[in-house]
């Protein structure tokens, strides 16, 4: 996962060290972010009928603090730890 800005994120979904599915999340709002992420992740997570064993997030040089707590607690909600 690749927060790009504080309204876009790039999620790579990867098995056997492969990459299998790239989502880009995008929103009009930074507000709005959490929600959109909430509901592809949990997509993703029907989609391959089992909850990722881990995730790795890549933040850009100016991320806030704020967005980053934000896409992790995205991740423990689906379970995703």
């Amino acid at each position: 996962m690749q927060l790009q800005s504080p309204r876009q994120v790039a999620i790579e979904v990867q098995k056997a060290g492969r990459t299998v599915k790239q989502v880009p999340v995008k929103v009009a709002e930074a507000s709005e972010l959490s929600s959109k992420l909430d509901a592809v992740v949990a997509g993703l997570v029907k989609d391959l009928g089992a909850v990722p064993s881990a995730a790795l997030i890549h933040p850009k040089s100016g991320t806030s603090y704020g967005d980053l707590v934000g896409v992790m607690d995205v991740l423990r909600k689906n379970q995703v730890v």
